[in-house]
C-alpha cells in the first residue's frame, strides 16, 4: 500500500468513526427521530471527509500553488516507485560489484529527489531521469535477477553479470552527471543523451542497433 493509499485509508476510518459518534449522540442522547439521524450522520460523515482532504505537497510546496503541480508530483511520485523498486531488488542481489553499483545508484536518485523537492520547478527538466533513465535501470536489474535465479552452471552466467556490472557503471555514470547538471542548471540534449546511452547498452549487450 502506497503513502496516498494509507492516508486515504486514515481519513475515511476517521470520518467512520467520528459519524458512528454523531449518530450515538443524535439518536440515544439527542433523542432525535431516525430519519433526521441518518441525514444529519451522512452530513458529519461527508464534513469530516472533506475537512480531512490533505494537502498535497511537493517538499514544503503547496501543489496548487505551482504551475502544473500535479503532473510535477505524478512525476515525482513515479521517480520515488522506481527508486524504491531498485531497493527493493538490492535485496535479491548476490554479485558483490552489481550490489554495490544498485545501492549507489539508489543513493543519486534519492540525492536528485531530495533536490527536486526543494526545487519543485526543475522537476521538469528531468522528466527523463525520473522515467526513462530510473526504468532502464529497473529492466537491466530485472533481467540479471531472471538470469541468476535460474539454476545453470557459473561459465554460463559469468560473461551475464560482468556485462550487467557494466551497463550498471554506464547507468551510475549517467546518473551522475544528471545530478551535476540539474544543480548547475545546465541545459542538456535530452534526446541525444538517451540515444547514446541506449546505443552504449546495445553495444555491451552485442546487440546491432541499425537506423
Amino acid at each position: 500500500m502506497t503513502k496516498q493509499e494509507k492516508t486515504e485509508l486514515n481519513r475515511v476510518i476517521l470520518s467512520l468513526l467520528i459519524s458512528i459518534a454523531a449518530f450515538l449522540l443524535f439518536y440515544f442522547v439527542l433523542v432525535f427521530q431516525l430519519p433526521a439521524t441518518i441525514v444529519l450522520t451522512l452530513l458529519v460523515y461527508l464534513g469530516c471527509y472533506l475537512a480531512l482532504k490533505p494537502i498535497l505537497k511537493i517538499g514544503n510546496f503547496e501543489i496548487e500553488a505551482l504551475q502544473s503541480g500535479q503532473e510535477l508530483k505524478a512525476l515525482l511520485d513515479e521517480g520515488t516507485r522506481l527508486i524504491d523498486d531498485i531497493k527493493t531488488k538490492t535485496k535479491l542481489i548476490k554479485d558483490q560489484h552489481i550490489l554495490e553499483d544498485a545501492q549507489k545508484m539508489v543513493q543519486t536518485g534519492e540525492k536528485v529527489v531530495n533536490y527536486l523537492e526543494q526545487h519543485p520547478t526543475k522537476i521538469t527538466k528531468s522528466r527523463q531521469f525520473l522515467t526513462y533513465h530510473l526504468l532502464t535501470a529497473n529492466t537491466v536489474l530485472n533481467d540479471y535477477l531472471e538470469v541468476d535465479q535460474v539454476q545453470i552452471n557459473i561459465q554460463e552466467i559469468e560473461p551475464f553479470k560482468r556485462q550487467t556490472e557494466n551497463i550498471m557503471v554506464m547507468l551510475n555514470e549517467t546518473f551522475e552527471k544528471q545530478f551535476s547538471r540539474l544543480i548547475k542548471d545546465k541545459l542538456i540534449n535530452v534526446e541525444l543523451e538517451n540515444e547514446l546511452l541506449e546505443k552504449r547498452i546495445n553495444a555491451e549487450r552485442g546487440i546491432d542497433h541499425e537506423e
